[in-house]
């Protein structure tokens, strides 16, 4: 697997328009091909931790474009440029089958 770990940072009031902007692209984020999910963590009431899993690292630089066309619409949202990391997975222990 392939992980994105996007680090954003926002004001406390934005999360929620944040939430609503992702939840109208979610048919173009679904269309992504190779992509197992994405999950926002709340680290503070200002700074959220996007992690995406994805197939491979080719799946995650086929889609980078159209990603981008998500971020722009909430880029206004955010207190500055997001924090971006990626690579693979190099070991997991799975506690439950939850």
């Amino acid at each position: 697997m392939y992980y994105r770990i996007t680090r954003v940072r926002h004001a406390a009031e934005n999360r929620q328009a944040m939430v609503d902007m992702l939840k109208s692209k979610e048919d173009i984020i679904k269309s992504f091909e190779g992509l197992r999910y994405v999950r926002m963590i709340a680290v503070s009431d200002t700074e959220t931790v996007a992690i995406s899993e994805y197939e491979t690292e080719a799946a995650l630089n086929a889609v980078q474009g159209r990603f981008r066309e998500v971020m722009v619409d909430m880029m206004p949202l955010m207190s500055g440029p997001p924090e971006v990391l990626h690579g693979d997975a190099f070991w997991e222990q799975v506690l439950s089958a939850d």
